[in-house]
């Protein structure tokens, strides 16, 4: 295997090309990047990072109207109806943040289907193998 460098990268390392054995073309493979999934995973990674972030501000929402909410009607007095009052925010304040929390794990989830790994890949024909 013949080797060749080539550019200086970010990081001061050096990159190296090698020849092709698919194609047997000299110094066309270079390190690059490759999803780790097949498209219709990842576009399931897009629409789950996606629905992540509309429910972790719809949460944030739910959350500081709750809170708005408490400062407009003072719960000073001690009736059934001052006590259905500070359930009902209860309630409302924790599916807030049920919402948040499955929200940040549905874009745990997104963002695991959308990595890419390191692989080298040929320039010409698009021959790829790992780098691990």
């Amino acid at each position: 295997m013949n080797l060749r460098r080539s550019s200086v990268s970010e990081r001061n390392d050096v990159e190296i090309w090698f020849d092709c054995n698919a194609c047997k073309t000299a110094g066309t493979i270079s390190p690059s990047k490759a999803p780790k999934f097949k498209k219709n995973i990842r576009v399931l990674g897009i629409v789950f990072a996606a629905l992540s972030f509309l429910g972790f501000a719809m949460g944030v929402l739910i959350i500081l109207s709750a809170g708005v909410s408490s400062f407009i009607a003072p719960l000073s007095e001690k009736s059934p109806e001052a006590a259905g009052q500070v359930l009902a925010l209860t309630l409302v304040v924790l599916f807030g943040v049920g919402c948040c929390v499955i929200a940040i794990v549905c874009g745990f989830l997104g963002w695991l289907f959308l990595l890419r790994k390191k692989v080298y890949k040929c320039a010409k024909c698009g021959f790829t193998f790992d780098r691990t």
